[in-house]
């Protein structure tokens, strides 16, 4: 289980109903994280055994320790956003995040990469609010991509700026895996991913100026990317490849 719809709409009652006979149908039931398990248990009534064992991906073959030694030499930092348009993906507040750094640094040589496609409207609020904020050097949007690889390995920083709840976001295991500086909000399960500091820097949802002043640490001390990059990197190939998921399920399985 990934996580549950949060809002009341007819299509998610339907889902619901599909859920809970396979939740009644199941022998075991398995989290991707202990977030998603709580979530689980608070507004279901579950009468099977509950397990967590994350989510786990190939790594990304194309990006290596070049990707990340190519970082200290570049003059303008690409920032890469992954996300569907909708509001409680962060972008608005991400948008605002360049604003307040502009204000510390006025000559702001960083770049923006939007990725992903959804709700039309939202994006056209955002374009909106990019040109009417005078951000649109600052920005550019990239549409659904499926060369994910090739993209980060011209990136220097994964912004995951959400406002709502996350479980185990695939993007920053993929962010992991290439080794970018992550700066994701500390919702859902993404504490269990990232450790403050050390694999990537944690912010508070929907604060701007939390998430400006993220930036603005790592725009300053530009060593901070590789290191923060290099411990997220190395925490992938220990915990969350796709072999080391497969052993989990496999260690379930011979258990039952």
């Amino acid at each position: 289980i990934h996580n549950l719809p949060v809002k009341y709409t007819f299509k998610n009652f339907v889902f619901d109903l599909v859920y809970d006979v396979l939740l009644n149908k199941s022998s075991n039931i398995v989290c991707v994280s202990n977030e998603s398990m709580s979530q689980l248990l608070e507004f279901r009534r579950v009468s099977r055994p509950v397990y967590v064992i994350h989510n786990g991906i190939e790594p990304l073959s194309i990006c290596n320790k070049n990707c990340q030694l190519s970082r200290l030499k570049k003059e303008v930092i690409n920032i890469l956003m992954v996300g569907c348009f909708d509001e409680r993906k962060g972008h608005q507040v991400l948008i605002e995040a360049i604003t307040e750094l502009k204000k510390y640094l006025p000559n702001l040589r960083l770049h923006v990469h939007v990725a992903g496609k959804g709700s039309d409207t939202e994006k056209h609020n955002l374009l909106n609010k990019i040109n009417n904020l005078y951000l649109s050097e600052y920005f550019s949007f990239l549409g659904f991509i499926d060369n994910i690889g090739e993209v980060m390995s011209k990136m220097d920083i994964l912004v995951f700026p959400s406002v709502a709840y996350e479980s185990f976001p695939i993007t920053i295991l993929e962010a992991m895996s290439a080794g970018l500086a992550i700066v994701a909000s500390n919702v859902g399960g993404i504490s269990e991913m990232l450790e403050d500091k050390r694999t990537g820097l944690l912010v508070p949802p929907a604060d701007a100026y939390a998430l400006a002043s993220a930036l603005l640490h790592l725009l300053k001390e530009p060593e901070l990317i590789i290191t923060l990059g290099k411990a997220a990197r190395e925490s992938f190939y220990i915990n969350y490849t796709a072999d080391k998921m497969a052993i989990r399920y496999q260690e379930l399985i011979k258990v039952q």
